[in-house]
């Protein structure tokens, strides 16, 4: 949701509001992470980690640096389909857990 509203900013370029998009987006991070790790001791993973789990952690990390991405493309078209790929290939990669 907090990347929505970075992508969609334009109508709205107060100092607020770019912040509390911002802090929106660092704390559905912070929730996905514990909630990746909560999963991961729930699934009884152990190490050495499974190849799909580093896969998924670079997504986190793609996630966490889309703000940055985004206000660096030049289209925003392009902005929009590189998160929306990044969050489809998260989202296959916790269902499929390919090995």
């Amino acid at each position: 949701m907090a990347l929505g509203g970075i992508l969609v900013r334009e109508a709205a370029e107060t100092v607020t509001c770019k912040r509390f998009l911002a802090a929106v987006h660092g704390v559905a991070l912070i929730i996905i992470l514990v909630a990746g790790f909560g999963m991961i001791a729930r699934l009884q993973i152990s190490w050495p980690w499974p190849i799909w789990l580093y896969a998924k952690i670079a997504v986190w990390l793609f996630m966490a640096l889309s703000p940055v991405i985004i206000r660096k493309c030049s289209s925003r078209v392009i902005a929009f389909f590189l998160v929306f790929l990044a969050a489809l290939t998260a989202a296959m990669l916790g269902v499929v857990k390919p090995t």
